[in-house]
């Protein structure tokens, strides 16, 4: 397949001492990392249709209209152009355009101007501003600069980024199986992850989920789909889903000091039970973590979440269960699972640059 390569402008920083300073701080500047960008082969097509029916005016005193979300498939994966604020398609050389920042929500980078918007000073010009450099994470950077880049393909010269793959989302709440529209990316809260052709075995799971009234499921339909744009495992989600997804919930509160010294052993108890591959183990050490949370939640650590969590303990519990019961989680774990890797490598470097995301 052929490849461009185009230069990215973005944010870097390194760690020292200026010239006639005391203290050693944080000195951001702007870099330049060159990327391949592989060009697309063959030109895109409608390769997935959602449809719903909504109200055109007043809710019940209108009739409804089909509306539909499209998604384009090239080469091989769902994507859609990169476009500019004013909506002009990005094309390759932007990513050097440190005037052209404004697409930065496609490019989920560093911005190479600070938070006034004012450019940043060259590489060169901020380290010649250095006295001393104890710490330097621009390599770091640089390799994250490649990563985000692998995303984009270029077609007819402009830029196009991956799409998150649409998934359904079965999880739990208030005692009923809520079947939600989303994205496989997505961890922050406890579900199971079904391919979006797979809408029938997510009704069915959110039905074994209900444990009063009825349950809510999603009203949205699949009207065209190629399936070899699907990138998404046809089984249902699997145990380390699900202890990825309370790990984040966990990462706010485990960030206050007390409280991740109470948590820490309930950790070390999840990483054993994963080690020795016994699924019941690892439900049983996933549940008493939730536990301990549960009983030194505080709102106030969380301002998305002001109530306790004892719904969501309940919700877990049962969700492990039935998808054990349901064959979606294996009795036996995969020797390539891991627990280890609680957080995103991205969130290593950015701690080791003294920041966080």
């Amino acid at each position: 397949m052929a490849k461009i390569v185009a230069w990215a402008d973005h944010r870097s920083a390194v760690f020292g001492r200026r010239k006639r300073a005391r203290q050693e701080r944080w000195q951001f500047m702007r870099s330049s990392t060159p990327v391949e960008i592989p060009v697309a082969e063959g030109a895109p097509v409608k390769a997935l249709e959602l449809q719903y029916e909504r109200y055109q005016g007043e809710w019940g005193r209108s009739p409804k209209q089909t509306v539909s979300i499209v998604f384009e498939g090239l080469d091989g994966a769902l994507r859609h152009t990169m476009r500019l604020q004013d909506q002009r398609p990005v094309t390759p050389d932007l990513l050097h355009d440190p005037n052209a920042w404004r697409f930065a929500q496609y490019w989920p980078f560093e911005k190479a101007v600070d938070l006034k918007g004012d450019i940043l000073p060259d590489e060169a010009v901020a380290i010649a501003q250095m006295a001393d450099i104890s710490r330097d994470g621009r390599e770091w950077q640089q390799a994250r600069a490649a990563r985000v880049a692998s995303d984009l393909m270029m077609h007819e010269g402009n830029l196009w980024k991956r799409d998150s793959e649409p998934v359904w989302r079965v999880q739990m709440q208030a005692g009923k199986g809520i079947v939600d529209y989303g994205r496989a990316n997505t961890t922050k809260s406890g579900a199971f992850i079904f391919r979006i052709d797979q809408q029938t075995a997510a009704n069915d799971l959110a039905k074994q989920l209900t444990l009063k009234g009825r349950p809510k499921l999603n009203s949205m339909r699949v009207a065209h789909l190629d399936s070899a744009y699907l990138t998404v495992p046809e089984a249902g989600a699997t145990l380390e889903t699900a202890a990825m997804a309370l790990r984040s919930n966990l990462r706010k509160l485990m960030s206050h000091r007390k409280v991740a010294e109470e948590l820490k052993p309930f950790e070390q108890s999840l990483l054993s039970a994963w080690a020795s591959g016994d699924t019941a183990d690892v439900i049983a050490a996933l549940q008493t973590l939730l536990r301990v949370y549960d009983g030194i939640y505080d709102p106030r650590y969380d301002d998305r979440n002001s109530h306790s969590p004892s719904e969501a303990l309940c919700s877990w519990s049962v969700l492990l269960q039935i998808g054990l019961e349901a064959n979606l989680i294996p009795t036996t774990l995969p020797g390539e699972t891991t627990i280890g890797r609680l957080d995103e490598v991205a969130d290593d470097g950015l701690a080791e640059l003294g920041m966080d995301l």
